[in-house]
């Protein structure tokens, strides 16, 4: 896991010049809008590489800065790249943070007018251009710093609107109530400049009246009143940030009664909440004078060495006075006495109601305005906030409480204002938090209780002295243990993993710390089945840890409401079983037991799964420890058997919730056969059966799982040897299921027979794989329903290979009969409406022949020999691997691969060094079969190999005329190249061809084969390729041409599919340009199809004859040319034929063809007139549009 994380660490900015470039071609790129946006992205992406480490660029940043600042002063400078400037003055400040870019701003007295100049030319709705007023507003900001008096720049200037102080208040009001980020410069602004020394009383009060005033008249249900408050909220809370707060108290009060009576913290926008509460926070701090409090708890000095030593010894007198030191009898009780406003008392209120607010972000401004406020607090008011803070933690509180409370108690430690008299009433509420997963229907809220009790952790760990902690350590290591192995959450484990290490390093007392942390680090955790089987059962090793986590795990886990968890949950009890096995038999058993007679579904399933976990690894144990007469309790036996016996009788398995007990119940009944349990009763075994049965056919796969996983467990310890079971009987009940007319039937039935035992195999081999056999064939599937049936077809392929490995067959005939079936599965190209399912059944013929060839090599080497089976699978290998499904290309180019290297002597097979020249073992795992490029380079050369060349040109016809472009394309270009190399090789065209003949006769009437290889050979007529043809003195002994057009004249006999007939027309086209005889048919067939009763192929047909006329100019004599070419374009082809026929005579008469005549009808016989389908007329209608 850890292998596959890339962290990148950089060491210096290495963009400079790139930047550099960017920058200076601003204002050359001005005019080109496409240009500019380039530089943009280029410039982000530049810069976002330096996110985490933005300190790399500070020694480039004033360069920066300047330039971009001397475009932006230049007047003359396109308004283009003025606003591109302050869109990478915005970028940089984004990532580098703008208080680190501002101080790079010219400062001046003179810039300020500028700035105001500036801003006033911008349009607030321009919402292309905030960059541009969010950086102008910054500039602003570090400008309205200048320590100057402010009415010194107004010169005689006596209009109040006009005196600059006002002017950048305006300015400055303009922006609070705009929704980009110019909202947040405006105020950040209106804070620095409002606390000015020369402002002091004088427009400060005047703002916070405007300010709260808006939070009274503005409508909270409009986004522009909301725009509004958030504006005011952010600037007041800036002001009694930076403010002084000699000016500021005299206006706490009347913000702080603003805010209660607009009910702001009510508001349904959760910015608007978060920074009321930073504003309330803010003014409590106003009331309460800057002090560090004296009774603060203080660690002193940390040392982690002495921390994992523990070996100085001779200082814990030192530290034991430190923490004396600290403790509250040591407090100056003068320091303590001053008034506390009653105003705090409200503060407070108000912060800790909005530690149960509905968003984290409020809840987390909350707890840090508390830990702010209890620092300036007497001990005594302090420890009645720690104490309101409790009510968090009521049994009756939301989860958002308690997130809240821990997110407070974390800041209150951290700060050392949680003194340790708290920690025996704050650890076991933390120790709740940590297991806090409150239930809701499917679901459970709780993952950030338990992360926010983790910080707690972490901030206690560096917080107290480990003296403080010591009397907890065990149980918060406990407590952080399983949360670090067994939480849902990664984020949780890695939080408690992070917890963990802090405690270990800072506290020193953890133990196995060191050993533990070297394997539940922040990546280990990150793979929850690693932490439940592996991570859980290293730290149960330890007998600290042990009970802990097996307790968890048998009462909490084992009733999740995931199943996810309650599987994992019983894969770690099976694991931590070996580690304890005791415990686990005196005190788990029971619990699981409890569990099984639960009313609650998940609690139920838990139990079962965990059960039959737990037995088989106690009888493991036992078996290890070689205790043979070792037998589960009578007691627990009888429990397990009453308990299947009534959920098969009460029909809980057919319920709510039926799905997971029978998975419960399958893996248990596994479990008890793997534990070797005696079950004798026959209505038990009844129990057993019936529940494994009628859960193989189940319609959720999974659920199908564990019965198969269970059947032969079962047969193997109650069937094998049973004087009950008549296993032929059992096995005669699975086979009739082949035949069902039940999908799922079939589909599971066909695993379940793969999965069987040799001993129920071998007695009735026959008739099981002529079952199989059977199953397997879509010649006993009803055609139309061929496509549902593909997976049970795929999954009876399985199960023969797995019953020949199983049995090893030595009935040369029987391996025979299988070997012959999985050929013709493997031209199963069945389609329904999820595409070409037949697939899975190719795919998975494919394989078993292989595995079979592979596996009985040695015993049956010359019966393959003898029947050629090499060579026929490795034909088929070839089909696959250039068809147009990606995923059977890789699965052909795998099984070709270990066909051809999976024995070295492989004389019997044909050009195998040939084989293995082109496809050497180096290239294996370079060569990617499911990217056509790829393919069909390699497939182009395997062209050249005789003995295959049939096989291969059959997949590259197919996938030559298939709709995906780029897989036709290349597949055609393989086609191409190779014919374009053996162009003069007149014995090698003749070969090719032949090759096209015989897929055209062997699949006559196929459309899937015939149409993509008709427009295949339709774009080789259009390269060339049979150019050799034309020519009469050639050498070939084909007739290749007139052969084509015979075949291709069968195939639209009695075609009404309008796509085949274009393509049809396409060839003749094509075979018009041979003289002879081929041209004459070609042309009468073409004249008969401009009288097609579909108008679209009339059409067609007639554009194609023009372009090919006019490609091929002997066809027609120069004097009727023009004739021929005026009918072929001015005849509507679309109309009714009788009006198109006598156009199409004449160009018989213009050819001297023959006129084609039409056939007589044949008179019906005179029986009783049968009444019409109304839907009839329907049919006849979308048949006929389909010729448009």
């Amino acid at each position: 896991m850890e292998e596959n994380i890339h962290t990148q660490v950089l060491n210096s900015f290495t963009g400079d010049e790139v930047v550099t470039n960017i920058i200076d071609s601003t204002v050359k790129h001005s005019s080109n809008v496409i240009a500019l946006e380039a530089d943009l992205e280029k410039f982000k992406v530049c810069l976002n590489e330096y996110q985490e480490q933005p300190h790399l660029l500070d020694p480039f940043l004033e360069g920066y800065v300047s330039r971009l600042l001397s475009i932006v002063k230049d007047k003359e400078t396109p308004k283009s790249a003025f606003h591109q400037s302050f869109k990478y003055l915005y970028f940089i400040s984004k990532v580098r943070g703008y208080k680190s870019v501002m101080r790079l701003f010219s400062h001046e007295v003179a810039d300020l007018e500028v700035i105001m100049k500036m801003l006033s030319d911008q349009s607030i709705t321009d919402f292309e251009s905030w960059e541009t007023r969010y950086i102008l507003l910054l500039w602003l900001a570090i400008v309205c710093m200048i320590p100057f008096d402010m009415s010194r720049l107004d010169g005689k200037i006596k209009d109040e609107n006009q005196l600059i102080v006002n002017r950048v208040i305006n300015t400055a009001k303009a922006f609070l109530g705009v929704s980009d980020k110019s909202r947040d410069a405006a105020a950040y602004l209106l804070s620095r400049f409002l606390t000015r020394p020369d402002l002091k009383g004088s427009k400060i009060g005047d703002f916070i009246n405007w300010s709260l005033e808006c939070l009274k008249f503005s409508n909270v249900t409009t986004m522009t009143g909301v725009n509004a408050i958030t504006g005011a909220l952010t600037t007041l809370a800036l002001i009694f940030k930076h403010g002084r707060r000699d000016e500021l108290l005299d206006f706490a009060p009347l913000v702080l009664d603003t805010i209660e009576e607009c009910k702001i913290n009510e508001v349904q926008n959760t910015l608007v909440r978060k920074i009321s509460i930073k504003v309330v926070q803010r003014v409590g701090l106003i009331f309460l004078k800057p002090r560090v409090t004296s009774w603060r708890y203080s660690r002193g000095t940390r040392s982690l060495t002495e921390n994992l030593t523990a070996s100085a010894t001779n200082k814990e007198s030192n530290k034991q006075d430190l923490i004396n030191n600290t403790d509250e009898s040591n407090q100056d009780p003068e320091s303590e006495d001053f008034d506390i406003p009653e105003e705090v008392e409200t503060v407070i209120g108000i912060l800790l109601v909005a530690l149960e607010d509905t968003d984290t972000i409020v809840r987390w401004s909350a707890a840090k305005g508390i830990g702010r406020i209890t620092g300036r607090l007497p001990l005594e008011l302090a420890d009645e906030v720690v104490e309101a803070m409790h009510s968090c933690f009521f049994y009756r509180e939301q989860d958002c409480a308690w997130h809240g409370g821990c997110l407070a108690l974390a800041e209150l430690g951290r700060r050392g204002l949680l003194l340790p008299k708290h920690l025996p009433e704050v650890v076991p509420i933390i120790l709740q938090a940590l297991l806090y997963d409150e239930r809701r229907g499917s679901y459970s809220v709780g993952s950030h209780v338990r992360d926010s009790a983790c910080y707690v952790c972490w901030s206690f760990a560096r917080a107290y002295h480990p003296n403080q902690i010591k009397p907890f350590v065990q149980k918060i290591a406990n407590a952080l243990l399983t949360v670090t192995v067994f939480d849902r959450e990664v984020n949780c484990r890695r939080a408690a993993s992070a917890a963990f290490q802090e405690n270990v390093g800072r506290q020193g007392m953890f133990a196995h710390g060191i050993d533990i942390l070297t394997k539940a680090d922040y990546f280990a955790v990150g793979n929850r089945h690693h932490c439940f089987t592996q991570l859980s059962v290293f730290i149960g090793g330890f007998e600290e840890y042990t009970q802990t986590l097996v307790d968890h795990l048998s009462i909490i886990k084992v009733s999740h409401w995931d199943s996810a968890i309650r599987e994992l949950t019983s894969h770690g009890l099976f694991h931590l079983t070996k580690t304890d096995p005791t415990y686990i038999e005196e005190k788990v058993l029971p619990r699981l037991l409890e569990h099984t007679l639960s009313t609650d579904v998940c609690a139920k399933h838990g139990g079962l799964l965990a059960l039959g976990e737990v037995l088989h690894s106690l009888h493991i144990v036992h078996c290890q420890e070689k205790q043979e007469g070792y037998k589960i309790g009578h007691q627990t036996i009888e429990h397990i058997k009453k308990l299947l016996v009534d959920m098969e009788k009460g029909k809980e398995l057919r319920g709510y919730g039926g799905e997971m007990l029978r998975k419960g119940c399958c893996k248990l009944i596994e479990k008890m056969a793997l534990s070797n349990i005696s079950v004798d009763e026959s209505e038990v075994l009844d129990a057993c059966w019936r529940i494994i049965t009628t859960t193989i056919p189940h319609t959720e796969l999974p659920v199908q799982g564990y019965a198969l996983e269970a059947l032969p467990s079962f047969c193997q310890q109650y069937v094998h040897g049973s004087s009950y079971f008549d296993q032929d009987k059992l096995l005669n009940e699975l086979l009739i299921q082949l035949k069902s007319n039940l999908k799922f039937n079939r589909m599971g039935f066909a695993k379940a027979i793969g999965t069987l035992p040799t001993f129920m195999l071998k007695t009735m081999l026959k008739e099981v794989l002529q079952g199989l056999m059977e199953c397997a064939l879509v010649e006993n599937v009803d055609s139309v329903d061929a496509g549902p049936f593909a997976e049970s077809r795929r999954e009876a392929v399985h199960s023969m290979l797995k019953v020949i490995q199983t049995t090893g067959v030595d009935d040369k005939s029987q391996l025979s009969d299988v070997l012959d079936c999985l050929f013709q599965c493997t031209d199963d190209y069945t389609i329904d409406s999820r595409g070409d399912v037949g697939a899975w059944v190719r795919e998975q013929a494919m394989s078993s022949i292989v595995q079979i060839v592979c596996h009985f090599n040695k015993t049956h080497d010359e019966y393959f020999k003898m029947h050629n089976t090499h060579v026929k699978i490795l034909k088929v290998v070839f089909q696959q691997l250039c068809e147009k499904i990606d995923r059977v290309r890789v699965k052909a180019g795998q099984l070709l691969y270990q066909l051809l290297y999976f024995k070295k002597d492989m004389g019997a097979l044909p050009c195998i060094e040939q084989l293995r020249e082109i496809l050497s073992k180096s290239k294996e795992e370079t060569i990617n079969w499911a990217v056509p490029n790829e393919a069909f380079a390699i497939i182009e050369k395997l062209l050249s190999i005789k003995p295959y060349q049939y096989s291969l040109i059959l997949g590259i016809s197919i996938s030559a005329g298939g709709i995906t472009e780029s897989l036709a394309r290349h597949a055609t270009d393989c086609v191409l190249n190779f014919l374009g190399e053996n162009q003069e090789s007149i014995e090698e065209m003749d070969r090719i061809s032949e090759h096209f003949l015989n897929i055209l006769k062997t699949h006559n009437k196929n459309d899937r084969v015939i149409v993509p290889l008709l427009k295949l050979l339709e774009r080789l007529f259009s390269s060339g390729c049979f150019d050799v043809y034309l020519d009469s003195d050639t050498d070939s002994l084909s007739d290749f041409p007139q052969k084509l057009l015979t075949l291709v004249k069968e195939e639209c006999k009695g075609c009404g599919d309008i796509k085949k007939l274009l393509v049809v027309v396409n060839i003749f086209c094509c075979l018009v340009q041979f003289e002879g005889e081929v041209r004459t048919k070609s042309l009468q067939h073409l004249f008969m199809f401009l009288c097609h009763k579909y108008p679209r192929v009339r059409r067609v047909t007639a554009e194609q004859l023009y372009t090919t006329f006019l490609t091929y100019d002997d066809i027609v004599c120069e004097d009727e040319q023009e004739n021929v070419m005026n009918i072929l374009t001015d005849v509507s082809w679309d109309q009714n034929i009788e009006m198109v026929r006598p156009e199409r005579n004449k160009l018989c008469e213009i050819f001297g063809l023959p006129i084609p005549k039409l056939k007589k009808v044949t008179k019906q016989s005179s029986a009783t007139p049968v009444k019409k389908d109304e839907l009839d007329s329907y049919k006849d209608l979308v048949s006929r549009l389909q010729g448009y």
